[in-house]
């Protein structure tokens, strides 16, 4: 493959992508919408990225040269761990080929957007991304049920 973002799996959001507190973790179990991204050995993206352990030969990946290209994960169902600090959405990311490639992740409830994190630039190697959500940010989680994670890749 010559161009392309893998994001999400293989340890990008995936191979362990989620929310967590204090032990609990929250990975993807269903996919949202899929855009133009792939899954190498799994069937849907969130089986590509839901991984308790990083696994780099099973991922997602975008299209070639993507622009705006989105998709979105829904997360399982945690119990509400009532504080509002210490939450942490892990994620790994990397570009495959040349050319700029930035990325942007969301983390989500329904529709509403909790908190969201930009990567510029991004390099060919893996980058673990542990965004600890400040506790306002937190607090306006009121749905433990309805969280997403939703990517965006551009590559120029």
């Amino acid at each position: 493959m010559s161009g392309g973002l893998r994001a999400l799996g293989a340890g990008a959001i995936g191979a362990r992508a989620g929310i967590g507190h204090k032990g609990k973790l929250a990975v993807p179990v269903a996919d949202v919408s899929r855009g133009a991204w792939t899954s190498v050995l799994a069937a849907n993206l969130f089986e590509a990225i839901n991984s308790q352990v990083y696994d780099d030969s099973d991922h997602a990946t975008s299209s070639q040269n993507p622009l705006n290209d989105v998709f979105a994960v829904r997360l399982a169902e945690v119990t509400d761990p009532g504080v509002d600090f210490g939450h942490i959405l892990k994620y790994r990311y990397r570009k495959v080929g040349s050319g700029r490639a930035d990325i942007t992740v969301k983390l989500k409830q329904a529709d509403t957007v909790i908190a969201t994190f930009s990567h510029s630039d991004i390099g060919s190697a893996y980058s673990l991304a542990e965004q600890r959500l400040s506790d306002a940010q937190a607090a306006s989680i009121t749905d433990y049920a309805d969280l997403r994670v939703e990517v965006t890749a551009n590559k120029s």
